[in-house]
């Protein structure tokens, strides 16, 4: 066989033909790296390089009750989110809840967000909710982000986090992010919030400008910030995938902007749709309705369209989905509603395939 440049993953390696097994694995970690090896070993996705395995939207799903209200899943299936009680936890098959240690000095916390490597970001509030904090729960302790009044949104892979905190000398709120637990702000005239970040390094979200207007934005160290929202309307943008693809809300439309194009997503028609989330292969869940105490959980993606989730459900489960707050790459879905009248119960969704 002729010998070929590991091309895909960005090496170039070659296997001498006398050399034993053990000599060529050792070769191929010496070459490529312990991570590539394994992940050739496993057929596990090698993070950077390997595509997202993106199948189509299941039409069916089962339902696991949660302990919490959830608000973000991973792609091991490890849940983020907040007890009755406001605590921040995490929440697993396998190892069930764990309430995340309360902050000194702090009455109440809330799980925002958990990456891929099990890091939730935590917010926590005295007992007024009026002074907030940042943090980073991860092995076993939190890491208080520095700054006042801080706030994160989302934290990336990289445990890269974005948000807003108070400016020093003036205490307006002004977007920042924290890269290796350190403080960036986003120059504005104004103000606003970052909400996200990708792990490519790419902060999106709204800023203000002097006359209060304030339009949805990305930020790259390259570019600085670039506005992405209509002109002639307020819009905010909500999040943002590996993929560089954004959800920028301007109201009443939401739009997904892939990098050059602006395109209009047909959601809910009679009431105005909020997404919450969108995933790796581009698929958008959320909540719409007239109200909030009205909502209702959907899903879109660009091959099926815009449907709601109450309807995916299994026949007779008693539930009524009201939000759907976040999603992995295997179209796990998790979110609140209410079961058997009970008001803010939270779910995970798991698709059902079809043979």
């Amino acid at each position: 066989m002729q010998n070929r440049p590991q091309r895909r993953l960005g090496y170039a390696c070659k296997r001498s033909a006398n050399s034993g097994f053990f000599d060529f694995i050792s070769r191929l970690v010496r070459c490529m790296g312990i991570s590539a090896v394994l992940a050739l070993a496993t057929g596990c996705a090698w993070q950077g390089e390997s595509p997202t395995p993106c199948g189509p939207v299941t039409a069916r799903y089962s339902l696991i009750p949660l302990p919490f209200v959830p608000t973000s899943i991973n792609n091991s299936r490890r849940i983020a989110g907040t007890t009755e009680a406001h605590r921040a936890a995490i929440w697993s098959e396998r190892t069930g809840l764990y309430e995340i240690p309360m902050p000194a000095g702090f009455k109440n916390t809330e799980g925002i967000a958990i990456n891929n490597a099990g890091h939730v970001l935590v917010m926590a509030y005295d007992l007024t909710f009026t002074r907030r904090q940042a943090f980073i729960f991860s092995h076993g302790r939190l890491t208080q982000l520095p700054g006042q009044q801080t706030r994160g949104f989302r934290i990336n892979d990289q445990d890269d986090v974005a948000g807003e905190a108070a400016e020093l000398g003036t205490g307006k709120t002004v977007p920042v992010y924290w890269s290796k637990n350190r403080l960036h702000q986003i120059d504005t005239c104004c103000g606003g919030s970052a909400k996200d970040m990708s792990r490519q390094g790419t902060v999106i979200g709204d800023v203000y400008d002097a006359n209060g207007h304030y339009s949805a934005f990305k930020w790259t160290t390259k570019d600085g910030v670039q506005t992405l929202g209509p002109a002639d309307r307020f819009s905010s943008a909500i999040t943002i995938n590996s993929r560089g693809h954004v959800l920028i809300e301007a109201s009443p439309d939401i739009y997904f902007y892939d990098s050059q194009n602006f395109n209009k997503l047909v959601l809910a028609k009679k009431f105005k749709s909020h997404p919450y989330a969108i995933s790796d292969c581009d698929v958008v869940v959320g909540a719409y309705g007239p109200f909030s105490d009205k909502y209702r959980a959907f899903i879109w993606d660009a091959g099926t369209g815009f449907a709601d989730l109450n309807a995916r459900l299994t026949p007779d489960s008693g539930w009524k989905l009201k939000s759907a707050n976040g999603l992995n790459i295997h179209g796990d879905i998790v979110g609140q509603g209410t079961f058997n009248g009970d008001e803010g119960s939270g779910f995970l969704l798991l698709p059902i395939r079809e043979k």
